[in-house]
This record gives structure tokens, C-alpha cells and sequence, in this order.
């Protein structure tokens, strides 16, 4: 599925993804991002703001790519205008033409002058047709940094014009 290199998120956010560059076994792309806050009262420092990343996939077989994924963002918290880095690397098990598994592992920093937050997560892709994606994943952080250790659930739809 050429949907495949898609990152499941757990925020709440509208943007763009574009190819670069793509062969039949490799792909690179990149992405931008705005993500309202949760809350316009209690604004979160672990909240991103804008969120700008590049992703790439490299297909070991028909059923199973490799991917990584780089991303910078920034925080909702007034008066903090820093970059946050996050890293990924995971895979893509397609399970038929049409649904994809992706295990994912990285590290991101969550807050200035924090030791960077580990985390895991697992997604299931669905293309619902050529044009629309459905996701759900279920992820966790491994280590608590700034008193918060993360778990979610997301679900989210994606639409390719």
C-alpha cells in the first residue's frame, strides 16, 4: 500500500505529507503539521504546537518495510519558543493489500532541559478506499519525564486528494 509510510499520531492535527522521492522499494517524504491545543485554558508544555518531519521506508519484501521517521516541534506553553527532536524507527507488516500493522520505537524529547522520553506504539492502517485511510494505534512512554508517563489510544482518518 503506497499509504504505508503514514505515521500514526496521537494529537489532534490537520496538515500535509508530500513525497519526495519514490521507487519501488524506497521512499522519502515530508510533513507539516499544526496542531490546535487541548485545552485554550491550561495550555501543555508536552503538547506540540507546529510539527515538521521527514519519513522515509525502505521495502525489505513485499509484505515488510522499514521506516524512520525525524520530527522537530514546537510547544503551546507561553513564553517557550523551543524545538523539540523526536526519532522513530519501525517497520510495516502488510497484512493484505488493504491493512497495515506498524510497530514503531523511538525517543522525543517532551520538555527544555529533560532527559528525551522513550516510547513504543502499535497501529493498524485500513485504506478504506483509494482516496481514505483509517487508523487506530496504542502506544506507550517507556520512562516518566516532567512527572507524565504517556499511554494512548488514537484514531485517525486520513484523505489523499
Amino acid at each position: 500500500s503506497d499509504w504505508s509510510s503514514d505515521v500514526c499520531s496521537s494529537d489532534l492535527s490537520y496538515g500535509i505529507r508530500y513525497r519526495l522521492f519514490q521507487t519501488p522499494r524506497i521512499a522519502l517524504g515530508v510533513g507539516f503539521a499544526v496542531a490546535p491545543p487541548a485545552s485554550l485554558y491550561a495550555p501543555s508544555e508536552t503538547q506540540p504546537k507546529y510539527l515538521l518531519d521527514i519519513n522515509s521506508g525502505y521495502q525489505l519484501t513485499p509484505g515488510l518495510t522499514i521506516k524512520g521517521m525525524l520530527q522537530e516541534s514546537t510547544s503551546h506553553t507561553p513564553g517557550v519558543a523551543r524545538i523539540l527532536p523526536a526519532q522513530a524507527l519501525g517497520a510495516d507488516f502488510a497484512r493484505s493489500r488493504s491493512t497495515v500493522v506498524s510497530p514503531d520505537i523511538g525517543l522525543r524529547s517532551v520538555t527544555a532541559l529533560a532527559r528525551p522520553q522513550s516510547f513504543g506504539d502499535l497501529c493498524v492502517k485500513r485504506s478504506l478506499d483509494r482516496k481514505l485511510m483509517f487508523d487506530m494505534g496504542l502506544g506507550t512512554a517507556f520512562n516518566p519525564v516532567a512527572h507524565a508517563k504517556a499511554h494512548y489510544l488514537s484514531a485517525g482518518l486520513s484523505f489523499k486528494p
